[in-house]
């Protein structure tokens, strides 16, 4: 018997498998049982659950899932990774009308994170302004203007000054007299 025909009949039987697809080519475990599993995973192999997201998260990207990919860098904890992948790709679902997911991205990274990370930082304060979200395009304005001081001039693809006062001008605000000159 191959994967196939296991996966057909735990299907035909509406046992632990969800279609994904019409195709039917992609499953996924029914949730619960996708926590039992893991439950059982984490106590015979401590340690294993984060190393496994991040080879999912690494797989996800190379076939174009950026949303899965950042689930799953979010899963193993890898803030890094996460932070990377948002800031590589926020814009592209915001333009493409995904206002929640990014905006669960940044909450799963947690204020916390965001605001060690200028990249981040960069993203939600993009975000913040373009929903309107005065206060948090401020807050995030400041952490980008802290966090410039001990980062390259190019950390964020071009400087640092110059986006946040885009971000802040974009939003309606002068950033001058809230945030510092970084040099």
């Amino acid at each position: 018997m191959n994967a196939r025909d296991v996966i057909d009949k735990l299907e035909r039987a509406n046992l632990f498998l969800l279609a994904l697809d019409d195709k039917r080519e992609w499953f996924r475990y029914h949730h619960l049982f996708a926590q039992l599993l893991l439950g059982q995973l984490d106590r015979a192999e401590p340690g294993a659950i984060p190393a496994l997201h991040l080879r999912a998260s690494a797989w996800y990207l190379e076939r174009g899932s950026a949303d899965e990919a950042i689930g799953h860098a979010l899963a193993a904890g890898d803030f890094t990774r996460s932070s990377t992948l948002i800031a590589q790709h926020w814009y592209r679902y915001m333009d493409a009308g995904r206002v929640a997911t990014v905006r669960s991205w940044l909450r799963s990274l947690g204020d916390d994170n965001i605001s060690t990370s200028p990249l981040a930082a960069h993203s939600a304060a993009w975000v913040a302004a373009l929903t309107g979200d005065r206060g948090a395009v401020w807050r995030w304005l400041l952490v980008i203007g802290s966090l410039a001081r001990d980062c390259p001039p190019n950390v964020l693809g071009h400087d640092h000054d110059g986006d946040r006062c885009a971000v802040g001008q974009d939003h309606g605000h002068r950033t001058d007299h809230a945030v510092h000159r970084v040099r």
